[in-house]
C-alpha cells in the first residue's frame, strides 16, 4: 500500500514539475520569436490597460488581452486629419478608407501580434449620431503586412447613403486574443459636383489642327475651386459620327486640359464629346457641342484664292497710287530740295558780279560778295572778257565760263547787257540756268531805257534787288536777328529756335552785329548733329518771319 502511495506522488510530482517547465519554454519562446518582438520605436501610451485586468483572472478562460495601435487612417486623397473641437474626421462618400494598425498584447508588456497567415478579421460597426439615423455591420478580412508588422483594414462608405456625422466601432477577432474595439468619428459629405467649360475657335479650315481647352472646377461655400489632376477624355467625331480620335489627359495646377487634334482634309463637320472621370472627392461630368463651323477645303481654296486676288488688287491699287501720287511729289520735292542745296553751294561760290552796257560801255551795276574792293584790274579784265564774248560767240544768249587768276568767271552775253559773275569755283548748271534768267529779266524790265539809250545807273538799288531775287544773293550777305520780334512769333520747328539762339551766340561772340550764313551752319551742325535739310527748313522759316534779315553793303 506504502509503495502504492509512493509511485501515486512520485506522478503526481512528475506531471506538476513538467508542466513548470512546458510553461517557461513556451514563455521565453514568445518573448524571443519574431511574433513576440516588443515594439521598442512606439510604446503604446494605453498601456494602463493592464490595471484593469483582474491579477488573478486565468488566460485560459478569455484570452490575452490585447488592445488596437492605429497608425493611420486614410482616403485616396491622403491620411485624414482630426478636426477639433468635435474630433472628427472628414471624407467622401463612396471613397474607400483605409485603415493601418498594429496589434499589441497587454499581458505580454505590449508585445506585437503578428498574423503571417492572415487569420484575423475586422467587423466594422457604424452608427449615424445626427439626422436620420442609420447603423449597420460591416466585415473585412485584415491583410498583415510582414515589413511594417501591421494590419490593413478597408472600409468601403459607399454603404453610408448620407451625409453626416457617424461613430465607427472597429472589432478585430483573431485566435483567442480578446483584442479591446477602437472607435473613432468619421464626417461624411457627398463628392463635389463639378463643372466643365470649353474655349474652341468659332471655325477651323479641314485639315489644320484643332487646339481644344477644358478647364474643370467646383464650388464649395460660394468659392470656385480648380480641379487638379482630374482625368478627362475627349472624343472627336466627324461628318455624322465618324470616330476619328479619342485621349485620356490630366488637368494640371489651374484645372486646364488642352487637347490638340489634327482634322482630315476630307472634315465637313465635327462634335466633341468630353468626360470627367469620377474620383473619390468629385462626381463625373460631362459636355459635348457641335458648334464650331468647318470650312471645307474646297471652300478654303475658293477663299484662298478670292482673299488672294483681293490682296493683289489692294497691293496694285496701292502702287499705281504710289508712282502716280506719292513718288512725283516725293521726286519733286527731293528735285527742290536738290535744287536749292545746289543753290546754297553756288552761293558760297559768289564774289563779285557786273553788269555792262554793251553800247554805252559803261559798268551798270558792280558789286562784291566778299568784302573787298573792286579794282581796275578786275574791271578791265571783264571788258576784254566782253570783248572775247563779242568776237568769238555768234548766237544770242549764250554763256562761256573762262579763268581768272584761279578763280573763274561767268559771262553771259545779252541783247543789251554782258554781265560777268567771278566764283571761286567752277559754275553749276544750275548757276548758269539762273544767270541767264537773270539777263532775260533784267533786259525785259528795262528794254525801254535800253532802246532809247537811256542810262539804268540811276536804278542801283532796284537792280540790286533784282539781282538778290534771281540769285538767292541775300543768303550770302551778312545775316542780322530782330530782337524785338522774337516774343511776337510762333516758330513751329524747335530747332528754328535753336538756330536764332546759335545766331544770337555768333553775335556777341565776333562783336558784331552780323554773320553770315556759313558760319551759322557750321555751328548748328556742330552743335545739334543735324543735317542740311533741317537747315534750310529752319532758315526759311526765320526768314519770312523777318527774325533773320541781310545786311545791305554797297560797294
Amino acid at each position: 500500500m506504502n509503495n502504492k502511495n509512493s509511485k501515486f506522488f512520485i506522478i503526481i510530482l512528475g506531471v506538476f514539475f513538467f508542466a513548470v517547465i512546458s510553461n517557461q519554454i513556451c514563455y521565453y519562446s514568445l518573448s524571443n520569436s519574431e511574433y513576440g518582438v516588443v515594439d521598442t520605436k512606439e510604446k503604446s501610451g494605453n498601456s494602463n490597460f493592464s490595471n484593469l485586468l483582474d491579477p488573478f483572472s486565468s488566460d485560459t478562460e478569455k484570452g490575452n488581452l490585447s488592445y488596437i495601435k492605429m497608425r493611420s487612417i486614410s482616403d485616396p486623397g491622403g491620411i485624414l486629419t482630426i478636426k477639433y473641437p468635435d474630433n472628427y474626421s472628414q471624407t467622401f462618400i463612396g471613397s474607400n478608407l483605409t485603415l493601418n494598425f498594429r496589434l499589441k498584447d497587454l499581458d505580454f508588456n505590449d508585445t506585437l501580434i503578428l498574423d503571417p497567415t492572415n487569420q484575423a478579421n475586422a467587423v466594422v460597426k457604424y452608427n449615424k449620431t445626427n439626422g436620420i439615423k442609420e447603423n449597420g455591420t460591416l466585415y473585412n478580412q485584415l491583410i498583415f503586412e510582414n515589413k511594417s508588422k501591421s494590419y490593413t483594414a478597408i472600409i468601403n462608405t459607399s454603404y453610408f447613403s448620407k451625409e453626416g456625422n457617424y461613430t465607427i466601432e472597429i472589432n478585430v477577432d483573431l485566435l483567442d486574443y480578446e483584442i479591446i474595439p477602437y472607435i473613432f468619428k468619421l464626417h461624411l459629405i457627398d463628392k463635389f459636383n463639378v463643372s466643365i467649360s470649353i474655349y474652341t475657335p468659332e471655325e477651323i479650315i479641314a485639315g489644320e489642327k484643332l487646339t481644344l481647352s477644358i478647364i474643370a472646377y467646383y464650388i464649395n461655400q460660394s468659392e470656385l475651386f480648380k480641379l487638379e489632376d482630374a482625368l478627362i477624355i475627349a472624343t472627336l467625331k466627324v461628318n455624322e459620327g465618324d470616330f476619328i480620335y479619342s485621349s485620356l489627359k490630366k488637368t494640371n495646377i489651374n484645372g486646364i486640359v488642352v487637347f490638340e487634334i489634327l482634322l482630315p482634309l476630307y472634315t465637313r463637320n465635327i462634335s466633341l464629346e468630353f468626360e470627367l472621370v469620377s474620383n473619390y472627392n468629385h462626381v463625373s461630368g460631362y459636355l459635348s457641342t457641335s458648334n464650331i463651323t468647318v470650312i471645307t477645303y474646297s471652300e478654303f481654296i475658293i477663299l484662298f484664292i478670292t482673299n488672294l486676288m483681293i490682296i493683289i488688287l489692294i497691293t496694285l491699287t496701292l502702287l499705281l497710287f504710289y508712282l502716280k501720287m506719292i513718288l512725283p511729289r516725293k521726286r519733286g520735292k527731293m528735285k527742290i530740295l536738290d535744287e536749292y542745296k545746289q543753290k546754297f553751294e553756288d552761293l558760297m561760290k559768289y564774289e563779285q558780279i557786273l553788269i555792262l552796257n554793251k553800247d554805252t560801255k559803261n559798268l551798270i551795276f558792280v558789286k562784291s560778295y566778299n568784302n573787298k574792293e573792286i579794282d581796275k584790274e578786275i574791271i578791265n579784265f571783264f571788258k576784254s572778257s566782253e570783248y572775247y564774248l563779242k568776237n568769238n560767240i555768234k548766237s544770242q544768249d549764250l554763256i562761256k565760263e573762262i579763268s581768272y587768276k584761279n578763280k573763274f568767271l561767268l559771262l553771259v552775253d545779252g541783247k543789251y547787257t554782258t554781265t560777268g559773275l567771278l566764283l571761286n569755283k567752277q559754275s553749276s548748271n544750275t548757276l548758269k540756268s539762273q544767270l541767264q534768267e537773270l539777263i532775260h529779266y533784267f533786259e525785259s524790265k528795262f528794254k525801254y531805257k535800253f532802246e532809247n539809250m537811256d542810262e539804268v545807273t540811276n536804278k542801283f538799288d532796284e537792280i540790286e534787288k533784282i539781282i538778290e531775287d534771281k540769285l538767292n544773293i541775300s543768303s550770302i550777305l551778312p545775316l542780322t536777328i530782330e530782337y524785338d520780334k522774337i516774343d511776337k512769333v510762333f516758330l513751329k520747328k524747335s530747332y528754328s529756335l535753336d538756330i536764332y539762339g546759335i545766331a544770337d551766340k555768333l553775335i556777341k561772340k565776333k562783336s558784331k552785329n552780323f554773320f553770315y550764313l556759313s558760319e551759322l551752319f557750321y555751328e548748328f551742325s556742330k552743335q545739334t548733329n543735324k543735317g542740311f535739310t533741317e537747315f534750310l527748313i529752319a532758315i526759311n522759316e526765320l526768314k519770312s518771319n523777318r527774325l533773320i534779315t541781310p545786311l545791305r553793303k554797297i560797294i
